[in-house]
């Protein structure tokens, strides 16, 4: 049982290298922080911010989702949050991004300020670390990420887990009639505390619960995500 043990652990562990290495040659992958809105439109003019709004028009002139100039614009948020943005390593073009926040007040008005909310069992522990995830945007037809989607998806996520450790991880995904974006959160380990309605579409809201210090190494959060998504 022990030898299975090591070498699931030392199978993870060569996944998590290779994965590394991958990342290393052929995409970048940065946070970048924003005291208020009015800091961010203060950099207006920053290549990632350009690069961010860019992609974040492309990906949802796609959608079918009722939205307006506000909704790229970011002028919802009303406090500290931050841009993790994926690009091409040799073109600097703009693969994969989202905002994130932090403030507790700022993740609950989120959560609350749609049309309707089906239900929210989330509550929200001032003894504990939160952050939420939006405005999660892809290019879906760039060629580097039509190849490698998987393993952008999984460098993304484990520089999400680094960006912000212990904290519990609350994403909103749209609602689909097969639910395939459902079922591939609930598989990360992802639970549902949450429905509502966001731009006349239905939105799951997951969360993540953060790593517990007491878990064994085979169940850390970077193997765990990686086994997760290569299985």
């Amino acid at each position: 049982m022990m030898f299975v043990i090591i070498l699931i652990i030392a199978l993870l562990g060569l996944s998590y290298l290779f994965c590394r290495i991958w990342m290393h040659w052929n995409i970048s992958i940065r946070k970048i922080s924003f005291e208020s809105i009015q800091d961010l439109q203060n950099r207006l003019n920053d290549p990632l911010v350009v690069a961010e709004r860019s992609l974040r028009k492309t990906a949802f002139s796609e959608v079918n989702m009722p939205l307006t100039e506000s909704f790229y614009t970011d002028e919802d948020l009303d406090n500290s949050f931050d841009f993790i943005i994926v690009r091409d390593r040799k073109t600097k073009t703009p693969l994969l991004s989202s905002r994130s926040y932090t403030n507790q007040t700022l993740i609950h008005k989120q959560l609350q300020a749609h049309e309707t909310t089906d239900y929210l069992t989330l509550s929200l522990d001032s003894d504990e670390k939160y952050v939420l995830l939006d405005r999660l945007s892809a290019h879906s037809k760039h060629s580097l990420f039509s190849k490698s989607r998987k393993k952008i998806f999984i460098n993304y996520y484990i520089h999400v887990l680094n960006f912000y450790p212990k904290h519990h991880l609350i994403l909103m995904a749209r609602s689909e009639p097969d639910e395939r974006l459902l079922t591939k959160y609930l598989r990360l380990g992802f639970q549902i505390v949450g429905k509502q309605k966001h731009n006349q579409v239905d939105h799951w809201i997951v969360l993540l619960p953060g790593k517990n210090p007491t878990q064994s190494l085979a169940q850390s959060t970077k193997q765990y995500v990686l086994f997760k998504l290569f299985t």
